[in-house]
């Protein structure tokens, strides 16, 4: 059971932020979640989701500088 739970808890995709993730499909914790819903609302869509997780991390790490 232990090695499922391991394996079923990511960290969040944003740089230094060690918070747990959970759910399928999801790349942020619940806080950076919320704002990256709101990046997407702003933001229009090149690519597909996986250009805006890019360009949402690279805003975030550009703000922690």
């Amino acid at each position: 059971m232990n090695r499922l739970v391991n394996k079923l808890e990511k960290k969040c995709s944003v740089p230094d932020c060690e918070k747990a993730v959970f759910g399928q499909g999801a790349f942020f914790c619940g806080e950076h979640e919320r704002g990256f819903q709101d990046f997407l609302k702003g933001a229009k869509v090149f690519g597909g989701t996986l250009v805006a997780i890019a360009m949402f991390i690279k805003k975030l790490a550009q703000k922690s500088k």
